[in-house]
């Protein structure tokens, strides 16, 4: 769901929210107005106050609960305002956070877009929104062995350097990348770091593949090579559906959309900012 439409939808309930309660203040107001009336002119006639008119009583009574009630309306539709726009805030803060800000950054994400659809972010750095912290470290330690920065970097030299055959050079150097963008959402290390260490493997990987289709092909190969040796007899649920992230990720309308970054970008250059502004409103 877009930003866009995510922002109508709380419009609308914050609407609906304080409709709802200027209905229920319309429908009990004038019951409370009979009920404080017949009191008051109670009141005045058990106590036989002098000089004091129960009608001019409830009157007085009535407007005080109303003037009490309007104030309250009015706190309580302020309170729901806020809340949503402070929501608003800070997630746009965490979305942009997670994303990709400059186009050395988008490139090393779309290396791992297939992953990042699988996992359910691919716009978003480690496949990701960087929410749970705590959760991807746990992640990083169960599936990986990777508690700290430098555990991560020892694991991305093993994967740079431990195949020869093209489909698991793909298949490893894409873990490589996607590793990296995962301690950074667990926060392991800094952005500095990470965008150190991606473009030691931006090197290899555009050394090594001549362009996005290769290293995608290569990757779905490698994959299921893996998933053979690991799987077993399920493999080939597992190969259908990573095929399947990759389709579905070819076909939208995504900031990692490989037809329109350079494969042959200048990691040698000074990163180009992206806009804040067409990340976010994707």
């Amino acid at each position: 769901m877009s930003k866009k439409k995510i922002i109508i939808i709380k419009n609308i309930i914050i609407t609906v929210v304080i409709w709802i309660i200027a209905v229920i203040w319309y429908i009990l107001g004038p019951v409370y107005a009979v009920i404080v009336d017949e009191v008051a002119i109670t009141i005045v006639e058990v106590l036989n106050v002098p000089n004091i008119n129960g009608h001019l009583l409830a009157f007085g009574i009535n407007a005080v609960i109303l003037i009490g009630s309007s104030i309250l309306y009015f706190l309580i539709a302020k309170a729901l305002i806020k809340k949503f726009t402070k929501s608003d805030e800070i997630s746009a803060k965490i979305k942009w956070k997670s994303s990709p800000q400059t186009d050395q950054e988008l490139w090393c994400l779309a290396v791992y877009r297939i992953w990042g659809t699988f996992r359910g972010c691919p716009e978003y750095i480690g496949g990701v929104l960087h929410t749970d912290i705590a959760l991807e470290q746990e992640i990083m330690e169960r599936d990986w062995g990777i508690c700290n920065a430098e555990e991560c970097i020892t694991m991305v030299g093993k994967l740079i350097f431990d195949t020869v055959e093209k489909p698991e050079r793909a298949w490893d150097l894409c873990r490589a990348m996607q590793i990296l963008g995962n301690c950074y959402a667990a926060q392991l290390f800094s952005r500095k770091i990470l965008n150190e260490y991606s473009v030691k493997v931006a090197f290899v990987i555009q050394h090594e593949f001549s362009n996005w289709e290769e290293l995608e092909e290569n990757y779905l190969l490698g994959y299921a090579d893996w998933a053979n040796r690991i799987y077993k007899e399920k493999a080939p649920n597992h190969i259908k559906y990573r095929i399947e992230c990759h389709k579905k990720i070819q076909q939208s309308n995504s900031i990692v959309d490989v037809r329109n970054i350079d494969w042959h970008l200048n990691f040698t250059e000074s990163p180009t900012k992206l806009s804040k502004k067409d990340i976010l409103s994707k």
